[in-house]
């Protein structure tokens, strides 16, 4: 068994040797030495605050302190360096988080920002760029109404929050269509994890719920929802007629000797009577009458004609 004195004793001299490797620049081996003062006596606050300085990492500096503020609470000096550190690693990590999401890093993003909101949920800017990498329609619009919360009046949070509002409300309509068709509460189910599976690729896989409906309920969902009816009629109307030889009144094919659709008793033919000008045989003898009396002319014309150069014709 370990004498408490000797154990002590070895503490102290482990600790003013690394606080003096700590003063001569030694880093290396002033963490060494103050890592075994409080691998022995976990409650050394002045080990803890010293190796606080010396170690690199943010995160392990920041637990230091914290064993600091933890044993001596009244420590102000380790109180004031902890809130900056934390102050910075946040900031950091808002930092790395925007970066991320602005390059399409969704789950690092998310996983960044998640870790600030764990610490301090008041951050605004925080919880806006969150709701521009969570993935669900929901947790988007938590992340811009506590934007909004945060900062009454925000813009962009709006603009966002408007949106996904209204993907919402397109959601519930087709979650009601398909219910109607399978006549339960399709709300209550689970669509993208029923219909989005690895079957489907990555980039058809987007907030569409008509499409999601309409894998899990077969093409009958966009027969009768997807499509207003009218906007396929044109085609339909203008098809009726490319084929000469369909019939005009209910559009089935017939054949070219077919004098009346074989469908539904239209005539297809049409009879147009042949008329003849009344009185011919006057009208004959009124334009021979013409003729004739245009030859007198002429040749009595052709006699005066010849009686004024010659009086004795």
């Amino acid at each position: 068994m370990v004498d408490p004195a000797n154990r002590q004793a070895e503490v102290a001299e482990l600790l003013q040797a690394g606080i003096t490797a700590a003063k001569a620049g030694q880093r290396v081996a002033a963490r060494a030495l103050l890592r075994q003062v409080v691998e022995i006596d976990p409650r050394q606050v002045v080990a803890w605050m010293w190796l606080s300085g010396l170690v690199d990492d943010p995160g392990e500096r920041i637990a230091c302190l914290e064993h600091v503020v933890t044993l001596d609470p009244e420590n102000t000096r380790a109180e004031d360096a902890l809130e900056k550190l934390q102050q910075q690693r946040m900031e950091n990590w808002l930092q790395q988080g925007i970066a991320a999401a602005e390059v399409g890093q969704d789950a690092r993003a998310q996983e960044l920002l998640t870790r600030i909101i764990e610490t301090d949920d008041g951050n605004a800017l925080a919880w806006f760029w969150l709701g521009k990498v969570v993935s669900s329609v929901e947790e988007k619009i938590i992340c811009f109404e506590n934007v909004l919360t945060l900062v009454p009046g925000h813009i962009e949070a709006q603009a966002e929050l408007d949106q996904l509002q209204s993907i919402a409300a397109q959601e519930q309509r087709y979650a009601s269509l398909a219910s109607e068709i399978l006549e339960e509460d399709f709300a209550g189910r689970d669509i993208a994890a029923e219909t989005v599976s690895d079957e489907i690729p990555e980039e058809e896989r987007d907030n569409d719920y008509a499409s999601e409906a309409s894998i899990l309920l077969g093409e009958e969902f966009v027969k009768r929802y997807t499509l207003p009816e009218w906007e396929a009629a044109p085609t339909a109307i203008t098809d009726v007629f490319a084929d000469e030889y369909l019939c005009p009144y209910c559009a089935e094919p017939t054949q070219p000797k077919d004098r009346r659709c074989p469908s539904c008793g239209g005539q297809l033919w049409i009879r147009e009577k042949k008329r003849f000008a009344k009185n011919n045989s006057f009208n004959f003898i009124l334009i021979l009458l013409g003729e004739v009396v245009s030859i007198v002319l002429n040749i009595a014309l052709i006699i005066f004609w010849l009686r004024t150069l010659d009086p004795q014709i």
